[in-house]
């Protein structure tokens, strides 16, 4: 209304919002690209004729651009520039970086532009992923959180911004943004623990979900999520401590929780498991008892754990609701404190994700094939699961920091690609995997010679003399 041009306003409103969205995609004409929109997630894809592996990034947009371009994927505007390649990112894009939302929106957007070019990029989660969509926030960083914040008003900007115009609102946009009476509703206003979380750093065993309640508002949305942590993880104390002496932590549980627009956008779209003709990638690791549980249930399963589906996400918008209904009339929201504490006691908190994300076996959480000592590899394990999966040669993994860069153990079976890329872990060197048609394998360097690894099938590592070169110009 203070706008003195609505005319020029509401132009400049849908070129702003056009170019935001990268004109051309699903997402650019969507009324909200944040609307829950699963997609059929593949398992197996054939064998291309190139095929690139990339580590954990960690919220390092610069590094993550480095090794896009070293791998060949890009041009020097960052868009897709390798045709009908297929890439496999191993997962960890979250955590220990301030460059977490930019990254996840500009893979996305090299995901649309590779499909465009009859190329494949697949992003997988990884343990980091899961933890925050469970409320584990202790790696995320003070700027990503305020990142986070500032992309929620950007939501609410535009979500008040399409009202102006006439515009219909989805559902889950007006669920998620919007308060009654038609004003967004920030994160502050929408999801601010009620009580102060008391000290206790000083304790030393671990906090029940019943006392935690006894000493934090019921209503207390972000008490819920830590208490539910408590009682699926065993976390130690510390963990609560930390969560509130992070500021703005509890805004990452609003956006990464199942059933959050941001989980629904990029995380509930991606798999755990996946097979490229004959190398099975993981985050941390495929044991025998994955392949026989069934690597499509652990996606689908997976996803719908992220999607919100569960026992205790299904009540998130209903919830979402029910605050912004309380925050409209607090009248009526304080007439009986009992009556609700009565009904959050019936609302169960975020369901825990599946066994097999959760466990030091897990899919996500596995370092049984990372060991930088040979002898603590359990290769054994390791060609059973590839023999079990139709056509295996090789498994590729991140998760675990190796100080020499992309390897391989167990005769070539596994290929460790984490490099520790971001400045937030070792800053490690840029480093990426390529698999040729032809079995031929190699790690692809930064401003250095491709250095050939074992294939999988017994093959000696050719060129030894070339690794020593490759060593002494680094030090250069």
């Amino acid at each position: 209304d203070g706008c003195p041009n609505k005319e020029y306003c509401r132009q400049t409103f849908i070129q702003m919002w056009s170019r935001y969205h990268r004109p051309g995609s699903e997402e650019a004409v969507s009324p909200d690209p944040y609307a829950l929109k699963p997609r059929s997630l593949p398992t197996v894809i054939p064998e291309p004729e190139r095929l690139i592996a990339i580590g954990d990034l960690h919220g390092d947009y610069s590094k993550a651009m480095r090794a896009l371009r070293v791998a060949g994927l890009i041009d020097t505007n960052g868009d897709w520039n390798a045709g009908k390649t297929v890439a496999v990112q191993v997962g960890d894009i979250l955590d220990r970086g301030d460059s977490e939302l930019r990254l996840l929106i500009t893979l996305e957007r090299l995901q649309r532009q590779a499909a465009a070019a009859g190329g494949r990029f697949h992003l997988l989660n990884g343990n980091h992923e899961v933890m925050n969509a469970f409320g584990d926030h202790r790696y995320g960083t003070v700027g990503s959180n305020v990142d986070i914040m500032a992309w929620q008003l950007w939501r609410d900007f535009n979500t008040l911004m399409k009202m102006k115009s006439g515009c219909r609102l989805s559902s889950s946009a007006a669920a998620s943004s919007l308060a009654a009476g038609g004003r967004p509703v920030p994160f502050a206003q929408a999801a601010t623990p009620t009580t102060k979380a008391k000290d206790i750093s000083s304790n030393t065993g671990d906090v029940t979900k019943d006392e935690y309640f006894e000493e934090y508002d019921e209503a207390d949305p972000i008490a819920r999520r830590k208490a539910a942590i408590s009682s699926a993880w065993s976390t130690h104390n510390y963990r609560f401590y930390n969560g509130y002496s992070r500021p703005f932590s509890w805004i990452r549980s609003v956006a990464y929780e199942p059933g959050g627009p941001i989980a629904r956008r990029f995380f509930a779209n991606r798999q755990i498991v996946l097979q490229v003709g004959s190398t099975v990638f993981a985050h941390g690791g495929l044991h025998p008892e994955h392949v026989a549980t069934g690597l499509e249930k652990i996606n689908a399963e997976t996803q719908d754990w992220l999607l919100g589906n569960g026992e205790g996400g299904s009540n998130l918008l209903a919830a979402a609701k029910s605050r912004f209904a309380s925050a409209a009339n607090p009248s009526s929201a304080a007439s009986s404190k009992s009556s609700h504490h009565q009904q959050q006691q019936q609302r169960p908190a975020t369901t825990p994700p599946p066994e097999y994300l959760r466990s030091r076996e897990a899919v996500v959480w596995a370092r049984t094939y990372s060991s930088e000592k040979q002898a603590h590899c359990d290769c054994e394990r390791l060609q059973r699961t590839l023999q079990m999966l139709p056509n295996a040669k090789r498994m590729v993994v991140g998760h675990t920091i190796q100080r020499t860069g992309v390897n391989t153990a167990c005769d070539g079976k596994v290929v460790r690609v984490d490099v520790g890329l971001s400045k937030g872990c070792t800053d490690g060197n840029v480093e990426v995997l390529e698999v040729l048609a032809g079995g031929t394998v190699r790690k692809l360097q930064e401003n250095l010679p491709p250095v050939e690894l074992e294939n999988g099938e017994g093959k000696r590592v050719r060129g030894v003399a070339m690794k020593e070169t490759a060593v002494k110009g680094m030090g250069k």
